[in-house]
């Protein structure tokens, strides 16, 4: 079921203010850093892992082929708020609406409206899957309606959320959105996978890229300070992931990172700053520290940015909500629900409005200065 919503114009006017304070071209932000408490690592590799379904969406089975490849998806801290809110409001109370209403009823969009100033906002939520890779390689993507969302070339933001009932249950959220101008990174994310591993076990590094300015030279893997070239994965060069499978022979927290260096010889980091830490063994790591021990693959380039246009996700209604019989009966997916904000076209109508206005307002401040 798909659910729509429009903010009323005056909201409208201000989100566009706010939105051009926001992403004014020229603003670099650290990027892949955590908080204490967002992202988690299961909320990482959903990103990772619908990156890699979107750079090309028939590796996992052939019968996806005929859709196109689409970039990845820009990590917003915003959507993945939300999402984790609702992962957490359906693990504590029980809840898994079709109509992603909240627990409470509050509906879909006045709840995401909470969180995010979007255009187009649009919303898969799950039941029961055990893992990030098996939620969105065995079950959304075997969901039309969940298939359309994540492989819209027309989203350009993600969030999602994790949460997991005292039943050991585990929900799971993702948020996409569609900004009229994103400030965007060349690195999108990345991950280790499994998540928990044991000492000499294999463990594969993944780093997804979209660099519209051509193909790098190379995508790197720094793991406890040792440097090593990642082949690519999926997709091509400039718009795919990179893969590496590595082990380590010792318990604990082992630092890593990811080095891209672009065309024109640029480099950019993932995470912007700090590392990620690979837990090993029965340890206990918190996923990011802001500290590098090694400068090896460590460049003190600024991160590159460019803006890019949005149109919204012009989704319609689809039948079919849920997976094919390869997930089993213990695992339930909802219908993806959709929310309009309003039209690329009608940002840009206010955008030159609001230009007109500052035109005529130079134009007579300059006449009563020569008056």
């Amino acid at each position: 079921m798909n659910t729509l919503h429009v903010k009323p114009i005056a909201s409208l006017v201000l989100g566009l203010v706010m939105g051009l304070l926001v992403c004014a071209p020229g603003i670099a932000s650290a990027y892949g850093e955590g908080t204490e408490l967002l992202p988690s690592w299961e909320e990482r590799a959903v990103h990772l892992f619908t990156d890699r379904l979107r750079v090309e969406p028939g590796a996992d089975d052939p019968q996806f082929s005929d859709y196109s490849a689409v970039r990845p998806l820009v990590y917003n801290p915003d959507l993945n708020e939300a999402a984790r809110f609702y992962a957490d409001d359906m693990a504590a109370n029980g809840c898994f609406p079709a109509d992603h209403s909240s627990c409470d009823g509050t509906p879909f969009g006045e709840r995401l409206d909470n969180f995010y100033a979007g255009q187009m906002i649009g919303e898969n939520i799950a039941l029961g899957s055990p893992t990030a890779e098996a939620v969105v390689v065995d079950g959304w993507l075997y969901s039309p309606p969940h298939r359309e969302n994540m492989l819209s070339g027309q989203w350009l933001e993600l969030g999602t959320g994790h949460g997991q009932a005292d039943s050991g249950q585990r929900y799971w959220v993702q948020d996409f959105g569609s900004r009229g101008l994103v400030e965007e990174p060349i690195t999108t994310s990345g991950i280790h996978w499994p998540l928990r591993t044991e000492p000499n076990d294999d463990v594969t590094f993944f780093l997804a890229v979209y660099d519209p300015d051509g193909d790098p030279t190379r995508a790197e893997l720094v793991l406890d300070g040792d440097c090593v070239a990642m082949p690519l994965d999926r997709g091509v060069p400039h718009q795919g992931t990179y893969a590496l499978t590595a082990t380590t022979d010792e318990e604990g927290c082992v630092p890593y990172y990811f080095v891209l260096t672009r065309s024109d010889g640029a480099k950019v980091t993932y995470p912007t700053q700090g590392v990620f830490l690979l837990p090993t063994g029965e340890q206990d790591c918190p996923s990011w520290l802001e500290h590098r021990d090694s400068e090896e693959c460590n460049p003190e380039d600024e991160r590159p940015a460019f803006e890019a246009e949005g149109s919204g996700c012009g989704a319609t209604d689809l039948e079919g909500g849920g997976p094919d019989s390869n997930v089993g009966d213990s695992t339930t997916y909802a219908t993806c629900g959709t929310a309009g904000r309003v039209k690329a076209h009608v940002w840009l109508v206010l955008l030159v409005a609001l230009q007109g206005l500052r035109r005529r307002r130079a134009a007579r401040h300059a006449q009563g200065s020569t008056n």
